[in-house]
């Protein structure tokens, strides 16, 4: 007879199963957008960090964001160090809501990727992002400033008609000063992008 597994078991296990992948898409990389469409900014810094994680899921804790990713990430999370209360929204729309979020998660590497959309100035619902990267499965929205951080994620591809395939998508790893990788894109972009920021970027010699 198989075991029956709660919702809250399912989502504590998908919290620490797409914790790593989440370290290794996004933690550990920082990624640079360019469009020559763009208008609000010349290009994005997509940067993530590990407090990030808790707010991606769109469950409540008691423990911090940062002891809730580590926890996940140590595989010591239970199912008392979350719940689905959040101020204004009953726990069905909550646990709705987290049950279309963990199924995005299973896209967080891909996200960002060739195939993927973006949008500047990105709107759904009541959340507001400066920038949204998107592929058919899943949206993934960022805040803006110096570097973009992690603001939303959502089930499916939200962008709307204003979307454009990027002209450039480099990363790099965190903590590093140059950007080392074309993901979208190719050299000749790549001066154009430097092009437009009066060269003065910090790009490896080899993609130059």
């Amino acid at each position: 007879m198989c075991e029956v597994i709660s919702f809250k078991e399912r989502v504590k296990n998908a919290a620490i199963k797409m914790a790593k992948v989440y370290k290794r898409a996004l933690v550990n990389k920082e990624y640079l957008i360019f469009s020559k469409s763009f208008t609000s900014n010349k290009y994005y810094i997509l940067s993530s960090t590990e407090t990030n994680y808790l707010h991606l899921l769109g469950v409540h804790s008691t423990i911090s964001p940062r002891e809730f990713y580590n926890k996940c990430i140590n595989k010591t999370l239970e199912v008392d160090d979350f719940d689905f209360v959040v101020n204004g929204r009953s726990e069905k729309e909550v646990k709705g809501s987290v049950r279309r979020k963990i199924t995005a998660l299973e896209e967080i590497d891909k996200i960002i990727s060739k195939s993927a959309m973006v949008e500047e100035s990105f709107n759904r619902n009541r959340v507001s992002c400066a920038i949204a990267t998107a592929n058919k499965n899943a949206t993934l929205g960022f805040s803006g400033g110096k570097k973009s951080r992690p603001k939303t994620l959502m089930k499916g591809y939200e962008l709307t008609s204003k979307a454009v395939k990027p002209d450039l998508i480099l990363s790099r790893k965190r903590g590093a000063e140059e950007f080392d990788k074309i993901i979208v894109g190719n050299k000749n972009i790549v001066q154009d992008f430097l092009k437009s920021v009066d060269g003065s970027f910090k790009i490896v010699d080899s993609l130059r």
